[in-house]
């Protein structure tokens, strides 16, 4: 599978739990496009494997991401601790309330790399 391909499976896994919670679909799907980025990008920061304009892409990525967050409700972080990040994800450092990622049993890493 290419990253392509894995892109936009997970961005059809995470609109697919947002259905499931009622969210507006138009917020779901840019909240999905969003989410997938960020844990692209987060794991190639964490591994290592960026530039120096992905770093500031990243900074964008949560901005944009922390306020789809708070639109769509979700239940986030408010403080920042272990693999958390404050107002994106859950305390175990994964986008809160996915199933997808929850049910798979590992850390984020592992399960961004899908």
């Amino acid at each position: 599978m290419t990253s392509t391909e894995a892109r936009a499976n997970r961005v059809a896994a995470i609109q697919y739990y947002l259905s499931n919670m009622n969210a507006d679909p138009v917020v779901a799907r840019r909240y999905a496009l969003v989410a997938s980025r960020f844990e692209q990008l987060r794991l190639a920061l964490d591994r290592g494997r960026t530039t120096p304009a992905d770093g500031a892409r990243y900074r964008e990525v949560c901005a944009t991401l922390r306020a789809l967050t708070r639109e769509l409700g979700l239940k986030a972080v408010t403080v920042g601790t272990g693999e958390a990040i404050p107002g994106i994800t859950d305390t175990d450092g994964f986008l809160p309330g996915d199933p997808q990622r929850l049910f798979m049993g590992v850390d984020w890493r592992s399960a961004a790399e899908g």
